[in-house]
């Protein structure tokens, strides 16, 4: 299955509060457009940051786990919807 996308952020090799500046950034500012979020996987804490922002930020319409979608990646890439 191919996922599309408008946007590509690599957030990779990203310290976790740099990182949730430009999630905030892509979240407050592209509406109508959906965003893949390649955080990697690493330790979990950057995707566990992404992933918590997004649950509770009221501006975006929704995001999707890369591991539920069989999304290239897995669990190291989210895709938002603002």
């Amino acid at each position: 299955m191919k996922f599309n996308y408008d946007i590509q952020l690599d957030l990779h090799g990203y310290k976790v509060e740099d990182a949730m500046r430009k999630v905030r950034a892509i979240c407050c500012g592209r509406h109508g457009r959906s965003v893949m979020i390649i955080h990697g996987k690493g330790d979990g804490k950057l995707r566990k940051a992404i992933r918590d922002y997004l649950a509770t930020n009221e501006s975006i319409k929704g995001f999707e786990l890369g591991e539920d979608w069989n999304i290239p990646g897995g669990d190291g890439v989210t895709i938002i919807y603002t």
